[in-house]
Formats: structure tokens, C-alpha cells, sequence
């Protein structure tokens, strides 16, 4: 009885000894494995840093720990390439036109970069490159990429700036396939800029103004959304829509490319929360108008009805003429929205109409891809047009061609350095145009213009090519309203008639009934 009660005992105190001992076991082991990765990881690191080149990569999508700011390191996939020709701005180009773009049975490239840049459930693999299809990339050497990102890289060190359309610099060893490829610190440096640190000047309340909504925040408790705008101060100034537009626009173009001179300071001033204190656009921004971005409410029963659910400004009304109530802070729309997409289109015209637009005939330029494909989506495009009838429909296709041939060139004509600069930075714009060189449009007005595409106004809801795109435009050699009118619906009957012609017979036919 003895010997087996020590033997039981025995047994009991070797199997708590086992479990102790594998308990302490464990965590030494994971230690241990952590350890040697993030040794092997600082050394492969350091090693890229050494023998690699820096570059700047375009993020296509990133894990989530990277957006909320832990609690460790994570990787991205991107675009990049060893070319040094090709740049950020081509990378960025090159994922629009992958993720845009509907695949259709025949497009087995598409297809391939748009699992290339968006799968689903594929491990990190250190060093994983694949070159996308020249058909993809117009012939260029773009590759998709696992890319490993140190948080203490990023500035502030906490949180990855966005899940996607971020610029990445990196450093990477081309002559070596399966090494890391890996953040770099220098690359996000930039010398510190503040913003004038002034007042606004008192904006005239007494008249309606013209702002660009950057920041929204709704307010659910009072039914209200608190936003940031962006309004030039002098009265001038604020009847011209296209000088706040262009400006929030060099905003925002500085803030996508990393590369930027200013691209801190327009972060800061591009992303600013809809509270915070107002702030003067600089002159590299602003081109010598004084610009100011400020904080303003807009009620949500003044939004249009397909947006108030959603607790945001559409897109659609980003640059709207308004009112400010000094006493309560309120904005209001100077002529109430319509509920729909297409009628607050509808209201455009006609305000256009009201300004001294006439219909003109406009060719087309370049377009959003997906405006070629049947789709919902409404988009911008770039078209040429003029309010001269002496100049044919013909004569505006050979110029749009030579516009588009410009896309990407460097110029040293500074005309033709200005349309190739228009097409190679596709920022759309309302209000913006510029008129076309006298040596290049045999002397008559001839504008270049931002477009905005209504599928709903286009017969079967699709672009083909060079189209033609009855649309009404403002008087003014710099920027007005150029509108897509919903006549373009009666396309047989426009290639017969003149743009007045054709304008003019549909409201006669209109008012008959």
C-alpha cells in the first residue's frame, strides 16, 4: 500500500514538473522566434538601406494594424519601379486604370494586375515582385510589390497616413529578387511649415459667395454637419468661382504627391478638422488671391435629399454659391438643390444660361476610363470648344488629337508646355479653362476646359472616342461654368444642326407642348 502511494505521488509530482515545465517552455521558444525575426529582420533591413536605392512607391492596400496605429510593423502592396522615368504620378495613374476599369472575358491582363493588386488572403512573401503586363502599363516596367512598413519610419510613428493612395518611400535592391524591400525614414522629411498665423478679413455677408468644401463632420444631435471651406475674401473675387477652385485644387495636388515642396503644409491645411482655428492659403497655393479656409455648419434638412442620410455634402455641390449667416455660423445654398443628381445638373444649365452662357459643340480630349464602359459612375473628363462658329467641329478634333499626343511630354514651347501640363495632371476641375494659342487654333478662340460627364445625358450612357458634347459655357477667357446639357440625348439630329440651331429647336419643340 505504501509503495503505491509513493509511486502515485511520484507520478503526480513529475507530471506538475512537465507542465511547469512546459509552460515556461513555450514563451521562451516564442521569445526566442521573435527575437530572431526582428534580428534577421533589422539586419536584412539595414542591409537594404546600405546596397539599396530609394524610390517612392504607390500603395494599393496595406494591413489594418498600419491605419489604426498598431500594435506592431505591417506590410503593403504597392506599385513601383526601377525606371526613374517613370513617376508617382504615372504609379498612381497606372492602379486608377486597374481598379476603375470593368474586366470583361477578353481581359486577361486587366484581370491579372487587378488580383495582382487586390488579393485576397495571400501571405507577406519577403521580396515578392511581379512586373504588371505592358498592355496595363503602356509599356512601362511597373511591378507590384510586397512592401514592409516600420511604423517608427512614419512620421509621428503611430499610424500608416491612409489604407490606400499613399506615396511610400521605400528602398529596394533591384539585382536582388527575393530581398526586403522596406520603408525609409528620410523619405518623409520636410522642412517645417506654419501657416500665416493672421485673422480673416470680415467676409461680406451681404452678398452670396462661392466656397469649396474640404472637411465634413456630421453633428447627429442637432441635425447639422460642421464644415471646413475654403472662400476668397475679396468681393471680386468671390464672383469667380474658378479662383477658390484652382486653389483648393494646387491644395490638393500637393497633398498627392509626396515629392511636393509643400506637401506638409498642404496635409495640414487640407485635412484640417472642420474646428480648427482659420487659416490663410498661401501664395504658393492660392497665386496672389487671398484665400481663406474656415469653419462653417450647414443644416442637414438644406441638403439634398439623396445626401442627407449619408450626413455629407454630394460631390456634385463641392463648390457651391452660398450665404453666411454671421450671427448663428450657417451656411445656405443661394438656390435650394435639387433631391436628385440629374436635376441639380439641370439647375446648373440653366444658372449658366442666366450668367450669358451659349451652347457650344465640345470635343472630347481624355476622359475617366470607366465613362467608355457601361457603368453608374459620373465622371470628368478634359474636352476642347468654341464659342467662335467659324470653327468646325473637325477643326476642334484635330486639335483635341494634337492635345492628346502632348500627355506626359516635356515642352519648351511654353504654350505647348501649358495643354501638355493641362492633360498629363488629371486633378479635375470645375470652373477651370485656358485658351488655346493663336498659332495652334489659327487665330480664333479656342479654350481648353474641364468637363464634368452626366451618363444620364449621353445616348446609351457611354463615351466612344472623340466625341461631340453639346454643353453651354460661360463668357470669360479663364474660367467660367461649362455645362453638359441633356440634348446630347438627340445626338442624330446634332450632327446636323449647329449648337444653337439645335438648342433652340428643342425649346420651341418644348413649349409647344
Amino acid at each position: 500500500m505504501l509503495s503505491s502511494t509513493i509511486s502515485e505521488f511520484h507520478m503526480k509530482l513529475l507530471l506538475g514538473c512537465t507542465v511547469c515545465a512546459v509552460l515556461l517552455l513555450v514563451p521562451a521558444v516564442l521569445i526566442a522566434v521573435l527575437v530572431y525575426r526582428a534580428g534577421r529582420g533589422n539586419r536584412a533591413r539595414r542591409r537594404v538601406m546600405r546596397v539599396g536605392e530609394p524610390t517612392v512607391a504607390w500603395v494599393s492596400m496595406c494591413t489594418v494594424n498600419l491605419n489604426e496605429g498598431g500594435p506592431g510593423d505591417g506590410w503593403a502592396i504597392a506599385l513601383i519601379s526601377p525606371n526613374p522615368k517613370v513617376k508617382i504620378g504615372d504609379l498612381a495613374g497606372i492602379l486608377k486604370t486597374i481598379n476603375d476599369s470593368p474586366i470583361g472575358e477578353e481581359d486577361g491582363d486587366l484581370a491579372f494586375a487587378f488580383l495582382a493588386v487586390t488579393p485576397t488572403g495571400q501571405p507577406y512573401q519577403e521580396g515578392f515582385r511581379s512586373r504588371l503586363p505592358d498592355s496595363v502599363t503602356g509599356g512601362r516596367e511597373v511591378y507590384v510589390a510586397h512592401i514592409w512598413v516600420f511604423l517608427s519610419d512614419v512620421p509621428g510613428g503611430k499610424r500608416f497616413p491612409n489604407e490606400s493612395d499613399v506615396a511610400l518611400p521605400c528602398q529596394v535592391n533591384w539585382d536582388e529578387n527575393d530581398s526586403l524591400m522596406c520603408s525609409r525614414p528620410d523619405g518623409w522629411t520636410r522642412p517645417a511649415e506654419k501657416p500665416v498665423p493672421a485673422r480673416p478679413q470680415s467676409l461680406d455677408v451681404r452678398r452670396p459667395f462661392t466656397v469649396r468644401f474640404l472637411t465634413v463632420r456630421p453633428v447627429p444631435s442637432v441635425r447639422e454637419i460642421e464644415v471646413r471651406v475654403g472662400c476668397a475674401v475679396h468681393p471680386d473675387a468671390q464672383e469667380q468661382p474658378w479662383v477658390v477652385v484652382e486653389a483648393t485644387r494646387n491644395l490638393q495636388i500637393a497633398v498627392q504627391n509626396l515629392d511636393h515642396p509643400h506637401a506638409t503644409l498642404a496635409c495640414k491645411l487640407f485635412r484640417a478638422d472642420a474646428g480648427d482655428p482659420p487659416a490663410r492659403l498661401p501664395d504658393e497655393f492660392s497665386q496672389g488671391d487671398e484665400i481663406w479656409l474656415f469653419g462653417a455648419r450647414i443644416a442637414v434638412d438644406d441638403l439634398p435629399a439623396d445626401t442627407r442620410d449619408q450626413w455629407a455634402v454630394p460631390p456634385d455641390l463641392y463648390c457651391s454659391t452660398v450665404r453666411l449667416d454671421k450671427r448663428t455660423g450657417r451656411l445656405t445654398f443661394t438656390q435650394k438643390p435639387a433631391d436628385r443628381v440629374l436635376g441639380r445638373q439641370r439647375q446648373r444649365v440653366r444658372v449658366a444660361e442666366r450668367n450669358g452662357g451659349e451652347p457650344v459643340y465640345a470635343v472630347l480630349v481624355q476622359a475617366n476610363m470607366s465613362l467608355f464602359h457601361p457603368g453608374e459612375d459620373d465622371q470628368p473628363s478634359t474636352v476642347v470648344y468654341s464659342p467662335d462658329p467659324e470653327v468646325t467641329v473637325d477643326r476642334l478634333r484635330q486639335i483635341a488629337d494634337l492635345i492628346a499626343a502632348l500627355k506626359g511630354l516635356d515642352q519648351s514651347d511654353p504654350d505647348l508646355a501649358m495643354l501638355s501640363e493641362y492633360v498629363t495632371n488629371e486633378t479635375a476641375c470645375p470652373y477651370r479653362r485656358r485658351r488655346v494659342a493663336g498659332h495652334l487654333a489659327d487665330g480664333r478662340k479656342v479654350y481648353i476646359a474641364d468637363l464634368h460627364v452626366y451618363r444620364a445625358f449621353l445616348p446609351g450612357g457611354v463615351l466612344h472616342g472623340r466625341d461631340t458634347l453639346l454643353c453651354v459655357a460661360e463668357p470669360g477667357s479663364r474660367g467660367g461654368a461649362l455645362e453638359l446639357m441633356e440634348e446630347n440625348l438627340r445626338s442624330e439630329e446634332m450632327a446636323r444642326k449647329s449648337a444653337a440651331e439645335m438648342v433652340t429647336k428643342i425649346r420651341r419643340d418644348m413649349m409647344r407642348q
